[in-house]
């Protein structure tokens, strides 16, 4: 088989979803030739972990693991945990500031030279045939462009976000956002292939680097894994009306709306207080506890944590109903959270609380998605309504299998396998 570099951050037995991309690529790259080479971290301090993950690594893929100056060991020291971290949101955002400050094009930078030494190890070992890498964070694609340039091996990056355009990035001063244009340029520019996501960051990159041919770039989007698939989940024990949310909640990106939404919808109806589950997988800080517990929610809110995936999608598939949210803020029509096709591959209809763009154009394409201004209180609550009076009439619809299963990442392997079989002609 030929042998790809993977030059990725976050690798299981990491956890969330900034992981699941570049391990299904893992998984399913052999089956199309291509032997993957990962070189990551050691397993340190992070915000939540899933070793069962590790299953999904094929045989024929190698992993080597690297050492790295990580400021979220230091969090972790403060906070006397061993590996989780999570912060309090002014925390967050406060180190996330600092961060920025001192650290370009991330705070991932110590790991550059740990990352730089072992792969020259590998390249002088094997055959390496095409380097990849993935991001954010952005620090991946200085070191694949680095080692493009030593070892002329072409390379191939690939944003599952925005990097300038990052609807979260807030760069201290103009110098900060020009030294970032500049790095983001110079990938660009060295990459034989640059892959995106979805069609409006593809768009995005486009536009700010006009003078790279059009070719050079690709969308591939996030998906699901059928293998995560293949058991049907059973309805609520409860019977209740299930709403679930998968992910985590972060700087803009709240439960607040659509909380207070419920909370609107029982005084109307106080009789759905017993009709009704909202279920919260992943991390929930403790102020949007205190959330809960204000607007008196506790009867209906269900805090599950951070779970093991295949855990989180047995909940998915058990319930009636699936809510997404994103915030308002520039950039945010770009992304498509991950958990979005996992949604999508469960069949169940989803209200998307999201501007326009990306995210809402997959939605609304499933036939099975409602689209809400996230700060719209009372087109939440009566989209809830809605789904809900379907359920109890039974006519809750099901997203068709035809949709779903344009998002098998088996499927999308398939895309990325051509794109680095291209990559190397090209070269050669």
């Amino acid at each position: 088989m030929k042998k790809a570099l993977f030059i990725t951050y976050y690798f299981p037995p990491m956890g969330l979803g900034g992981v699941q991309r570049t391990l299904k690529f893992v998984k399913y790259l052999p089956s199309f030739g291509w032997q993957p080479i990962i070189l990551t971290v050691r397993p340190g301090s992070y915000f939540a972990f899933d070793p069962s993950l590790l299953k999904d690594i094929p045989a024929a893929a190698k992993v080597v693991r690297t050492g790295s100056l990580d400021p979220l060991k230091m969090l972790s020291r403060l906070q006397h945990r061993e590996k989780t971290v999570e912060p309090a949101e002014n925390l967050r955002r406060t180190l996330s500031y600092l961060s920025q400050m001192v650290f370009q094009p991330d705070n991932k930078l110590g790991w550059l030279p740990f990352a730089l030494s072992k792969a020259r190890e590998i390249l002088h070992q094997e055959s390496v045939e095409l380097i990849y890498t993935t991001a954010p964070p952005f620090t991946c694609h200085l070191v694949g462009i680095l080692l493009s340039r030593l070892y002329r091996k072409p390379l191939v990056v690939d944003f599952r976000d925005a990097w300038t355009q990052f609807q979260f990035v807030h760069y201290p001063t103009s110098i900060h956002r020009l030294l970032n244009q500049v790095l983001e340029k110079k990938v660009i520019r060295k990459a034989a292939r640059v892959v995106s996501t979805n069609e409006v960051l593809r768009e995005n990159l486009r536009q700010a680097h006009p003078r790279a041919a059009a070719s050079k770039f690709t969308v591939i989007p996030h998906g699901f894994d059928p293998d995560d698939f293949k058991n049907e989940g059973k309805p609520s024990s409860t019977g209740k009306f299930t709403v679930t949310y998968s992910g985590s909640f972060y700087a803009t990106v709240t439960p607040k709306h659509f909380l207070s939404a419920v909370r609107e919808m029982l005084d109307e109806e106080p009789g759905l207080a017993n009709e009704i589950k909202l279920v919260f997988l992943g991390m929930f800080r403790e102020e949007n506890k205190r959330l809960v517990k204000k607007l008196n929610l506790q009867g209906v809110v269900d805090i599950r944590g951070y779970l093991p995936h295949s855990e989180s999608v047995v909940q998915l598939l058990s319930s009636d109903l699936l809510w997404l949210t994103l915030d308002e803020s520039e950039g945010a029509e770009a992304v498509t959270p991950s958990k979005l096709f996992e949604y999508i591959a469960s069949g169940r209809p989803i209200l998307a609380c999201v501007p326009e763009g990306a995210a809402a154009q997959i939605v609304r394409s499933t036939g099975n998605g409602i689209v809400v201004p996230p700060d719209d209180i009372q087109g939440i609550k009566k989209a809830i309504l809605g789904y809900y009076n379907q359920y109890r009439t039974g006519k809750l619809k099901r997203t068709t299998s035809k949709i779903i299963q344009k998002y098998d990442r088996q499927r999308l392997t398939g895309e990325l396998a051509r794109v680095f079989d291209e990559a190397v002609l090209k070269v050669t």
